[in-house]
């Protein structure tokens, strides 16, 4: 398939492009594993709000441009915030944060030195909660931000003896605190406690966050209980039944559960209403079709992918394509993917295999030429049967010295020493052409 002439990339069109890169890396990240804590972030913004309290942004360097910029625009949409510079905070302005304000500290690296000479605030925290002299609403708070703070800055054990002490004193059953256990015990792959507490967190709320199923799901998934991780997807596909992530999750889960059947049956439906419209879709499906033993399904959606432009040109799609129409029995349109694959390929392997179906299919001089490939490119994982079926190819061809001269070389690997033999043999006998019966890999 001949591409359409694309127009030349100027350095700013390509500047766009990596800045939207970036940003479907970052909505991915929100969509995973940022998802709890960002929703958690968000939360406690309204809650300081909501009670008068202050946002206090910090950041150095073009963090701190960035943290100004934050700042300015929670007040512009009226949240009380305030900048405040690392640097001048350990000169006395950190005294303008008062209890009850949420801080957002901002570090690309995470290793700001005068960032990281204000976070053991959080010990100051630990300190001032242990002194007992904040009115309980405010004492509980602050135990619970240490929290919070504690898994943000991936300190997972000491969040869940801060969460431990939290439940301990406040007697409270708070949805979100047992969300934020979950995640805890979930970085520390503790899926089974993870399991139990996000349980406990949807049995305490009728607007869980949509973040509590992800981690629930994966846990199930982590402990290989697919049947409950696709109960979960289910119930939240049944919700959400255009939503192609569930969608793709829940073919992914079936998959691993070992119903294929399912995820086929529930690709298919997702492809008819038009929500499968990524390369990913397309592989997957491609893939299962060929685990459920229907290749030329698979291959025809692959093909489909590709007319649509969804599948780009890649070694590793044209080979996959290669491998459905082979298991299809298709050999042409195998032979065509593979010869595309081999243009991208890094080395011999998809030449070796082109080369064997072209010998079968009786084009000899086809086979020759694809199997001198595979051998120039190298790193081949049969690199024994490589010589052995050149010399077979050379040997239709009525090029006798190269079929002798590709059997020798096949006779120094074990696993074709003794073919090679018999091969070299019967021609010394004068038993004539070595005869290759289509269909079957010769040797």
């Amino acid at each position: 398939m001949t591409s359409s002439p694309q127009p030349d990339r100027t350095p700013a069109s390509e500047l766009v492009r990596t800045e939207a890169r970036a940003l479907l890396e970052l909505a991915m990240r929100l969509d995973g594993p940022m998802q709890c804590a960002f929703a958690r972030a968000t939360e406690l913004v309204a809650d300081a709000a909501s009670r008068g309290k202050r946002v206090i942004v910090l950041g150095m360097g073009k963090s701190g441009l960035i943290a100004r910029k934050i700042a300015a625009t929670l007040c512009s949409t009226g949240t009380p915030a305030h900048f405040l510079h690392p640097a001048e905070a350990r000169h006395g302005d950190l005294g303008m944060i008062a209890a009850g304000d949420l801080m957002i500290a901002l570090s690309a690296s995470g290793e700001t030195e005068e960032l990281l000479r204000i976070l053991p605030a959080i010990a100051r925290f630990q300190e001032a909660y242990q002194l007992d002299a904040l009115p309980n609403n405010q004492q509980f708070q602050v135990l619970y931000n240490i929290a919070v703070m504690q898994i943000q800055s991936e300190k997972y054990d000491d969040a869940l003896k801060t969460l431990a002490d939290w439940f301990k004193v406040t007697g409270a059953q708070k949805s979100e605190a047992y969300a934020l256990q979950a995640n805890a015990y979930y970085r520390l792959d503790k899926y089974q406690e993870s399991v139990d507490a996000m349980k406990k967190a949807l049995s305490l709320t009728d607007k869980p966050n949509e973040s509590y199923y992800q981690i629930l799901m994966a846990s199930y998934a982590q402990l290989e209980q697919y049947d409950e991780a696709a109960k979960v997807l289910e119930q939240q596909l049944a919700k959400n039944p255009g939503d192609v992530k569930l969608t793709t999750q829940l073919a992914t889960v079936y998959v691993k559960g070992k119903q294929d059947q399912k995820a086929v049956d529930l690709l298919v439906a997702a492809k008819q209403k038009g929500l499968l419209t990524s390369e990913s879709d397309y592989k997957l499906m491609g893939q299962l079709y060929d685990q459920l033993d229907k290749p030329k399904e698979g291959a025809a959606v692959l093909a489909e992918g590709f007319s649509k432009n969804i599948i780009k040109p890649s070694f590793e799609m044209y080979k996959l394509l290669g491998d459905s129409y082979a298991l299809a029995n298709d050999d042409a349109h195998a032979i065509e993917a593979y010869g595309k694959a081999s243009a991208l390929a890094k080395d011999g392997n998809v030449d070796y295999v082109r080369g064997s179906l072209l010998m079968n299919n009786d084009r000899m001089k086809e086979a020759v030429e694809a199997l001198r490939q595979a051998i120039a490119k190298g790193s081949l994982k049969q690199p024994g049967e490589a010589q052995l079926i050149l010399g077979d190819a050379e040997n239709n061809v009525d090029n006798t010295p190269a079929a002798i001269a590709a059997w020798e070389k096949a006779k120094a690997y074990p696993s074709t020493r003794q073919m090679a033999e018999q091969r070299l043999k019967n021609h010394k006998g004068g038993k004539g052409p070595v005869v290759v019966k289509k269909g079957k890999t010769p040797g």
